[in-house]
C-alpha cells in the first residue's frame, strides 16, 4: 500500500522552512558581525585614568596600628595609586554614645567604623 501525500507534505515543508531559517540566519549574523566589528575598531583606546582615578582624592579609612595599612599602601604603590589617609581620632565613650543616639543593639566596632568614615567624609 502506498504512503499518503498528505502526512509528507507538512514534513517536507517544514524542512524547507528550516533550511530556509538557517540560510536567513547565516546571511544576517555575517552582516551583524561586520557591524559590530567596525564599531569596534573604530573606538578610540581608552586611556587610563589619573592616579585617583578620576577623583580628586582617594580617601581611605584606616586607623594608626591596623594591621590593613601595611598592607594597603603597599597595594596602592604597586598599582600607582595616590591614596590619602586621614588621621583619625581617639574616639572617646561620649563620641560612641553620641553617635549610637539610644539605638539598641548598636556594636562598638560598627560605631567605630561609622565614626571614621564620618570623619573621612569632613576631611
Amino acid at each position: 500500500m502506498l504512503a499518503s501525500r498528505k502526512r509528507s507534505t507538512p514534513l517536507v515543508l517544514v524542512i524547507t522552512l528550516f533550511l530556509l531559517a538557517l540560510w536567513y540566519h547565516s546571511q544576517d549574523s555575517e552582516r551583524i558581525y561586520q557591524q559590530w566589528l567596525s564599531s569596534v575598531e573604530s573606538r578610540p583606546a581608552k586611556m587610563p585614568a589619573n592616579r585617583t582615578l578620576g577623583f580628586g582624592a582617594v580617601v581611605v579609612v584606616s586607623k594608626d596600628g591596623s594591621d590593613r595599612r601595611h598592607s594597603l599602601i603597599q597595594a596602592a604603590n604597586v598599582t600607582d595609586f595616590d591614596v590619602t589617609i586621614p588621621k583619625q581620632r581617639d574616639w572617646t565613650e561620649g563620641d560612641v554614645q553620641r553617635f549610637i543616639n539610644g539605638q539598641d543593639h548598636a556594636q562598638r566596632g560598627s560605631i567605630l567604623a561609622w565614626l571614621g568614615h564620618h570623619n573621612a567624609l569632613r576631611w
